[in-house]
């Protein structure tokens, strides 16, 4: 299970929603004068992609009195982050969560399958939604609610929006900005296995709720167990003796070191050593007969790439295993930032074949990422600092070697066949 917690959600009467909520014309517009001087000065290359006077204009037709004072400050703050994700680095973009946060979310978990969107987690009030594809909201088909959410996220990078519609479709405020809906009883149109249609009817939540998404499944596989269930476990490895596979997943490029040392000293107490993690990975290659590896960054979004690199280097020396066939990573759209440049120290490194689905973010990106903070209305707008390149060719993902789909049925019926094509291969 897992919890979402909210704290607006305390002051849920108190609060005025953005979706009311004018904005002081004044301070906006010296704020997105202030962004447009300011971003290019922070950014190593921020007209990469789009010039700097589409930028520009973007953003006067933002700052015009007409529309600060025609539109709600949640729709002018979702301008801004379509202006923004027009740069065309998912690194950099407008900090709207905040606000967002204050219309709540649907308490349902989404998951974008190969073979669709379904709900693969829900609160109590909501469980007979599980199992189900979304096919619809309110009158809106899924196509075309995917299409204008869209919007923010960055068009060059067309894998990462797959990754971030399990958050932004959810969003109530989002669903509000783009006319998907104005009411907070939405209507979610659901289909079962055998085509089946129904509407379910669902309001979004400010306070605490819990999302189960595991009483559903007799036999979840291995790979889905810890994203779906805990995602304080950062790190894991479990040794296959049947098929003499060693399943290494590493879920965040984090750990309790980098949390001491950059961060939170108390929060850190909680975490697990990645030297630990690293330590019993090669002590099961010496007292287990590992016939493969596989490496999965499936779910891995980042953090800091260091100390996968050195991992993978280690890994590189162990000739029993690193030869092809032997060693195998995983991919999909949900492997971003630092843990697309470990997939790529696999790909440089090693005798690796990369299988699953191609990566949320590009081999040479934008990253370190640091706070803008805009003056007079305090929003914060995150931007690159640094340019990582890997290879010559720029393109927009790390393509598997073997690309292999995930749909929801694997998922219902315990399979992973990530997994099953490492096995047979």
């Amino acid at each position: 299970m897992k919890k979402y917690l909210f704290l607006l959600g305390l002051f849920f009467f108190q609060v005025i929603c953005l979706s009311q909520e004018k904005v002081n014309i004044k301070e906006y517009q010296l704020d997105i004068k202030y962004l447009k001087d300011s971003l290019p000065t922070k950014h190593p290359n921020l007209f990469f992609y789009k010039s700097k006077e589409q930028f520009d204009s973007s953003l006067d037709k933002i700052a015009t009195d007409q529309n600060l004072s025609s539109n709600n400050a949640l729709t002018i703050q979702m301008q801004l982050r379509e202006a923004i994700a027009g740069i065309g680095d998912p690194h950099t973009n407008f900090g709207f969560y905040e606000s967002i946060d204050k219309e709540g979310y649907f308490p349902l978990e989404i998951y974008w399958f190969d073979d669709g969107i379904w709900i693969i987690g829900a609160d109590e009030k909501y469980k007979s939604a599980i199992g189900k594809k979304l096919v619809a909201i309110n009158d809106v088909t899924i196509d075309e609610v995917i299409k204008r959410v869209s919007k923010v996220v960055p068009k060059n990078e067309p894998y990462f929006a797959r990754k971030r519609m399990h958050y932004f479709l959810m969003s109530h405020g989002i669903l509000k900005a783009y006319e998907i809906t104005d009411k907070n009883q939405v209507r979610f149109v659901l289909e079962d296995a055998k085509g089946k249609k129904e509407t379910v009817l669902v309001q979004p939540k400010i306070d605490e709720y819990i999302v189960d998404n595991f009483s559903h499944l007799d036999n979840p596989p291995f790979f889905w167990q810890s994203p779906q269930s805990d995602e304080t476990i950062l790190f894991q490895q479990k040794y296959f003796e049947r098929d003499s596979i060693l399943f290494i997943q590493y879920n965040s490029c984090w750990g309790r070191e980098l949390e001491e040392r950059f961060r939170d000293k108390e929060a850190a107490k909680t975490m697990p050593y990645f030297s630990d993690f690293k330590n019993k990975i090669f002590e099961t290659l010496s007292n287990k007969p590992v016939k493969k590896i596989l490496f999965d960054l499936r779910f891995n979004g980042g953090g800091s790439s260091p100390q996968g690199t050195r991992l993978v280097e280690e890994l590189a020396k162990v000739k029993e295993i690193n030869q092809k066939g032997k060693l195998f990573v995983a991919i999909s759209e949900h492997t971003f930032s630092s843990a697309v440049i470990n997939a790529m120290n696999f790909r440089q490194m090693t005798n690796a074949i990369i299988v699953g689905k191609p990566s949320g973010g590009a081999p040479n990106h934008y990253g370190e990422v640091r706070p803008l903070v805009l003056p007079k209305t305090k929003l914060e707008v995150y931007h690159s600092t640094k340019y990582f390149k890997y290879i010559d060719e720029d393109i927009n993902a790390v393509i598997p070697d073997v690309q292999i789909e995930m749909k929801y049925s694997d998922i219902i019926n315990g399979k992973d066949q990530v997994y099953e094509f490492v096995k047979k291969y």
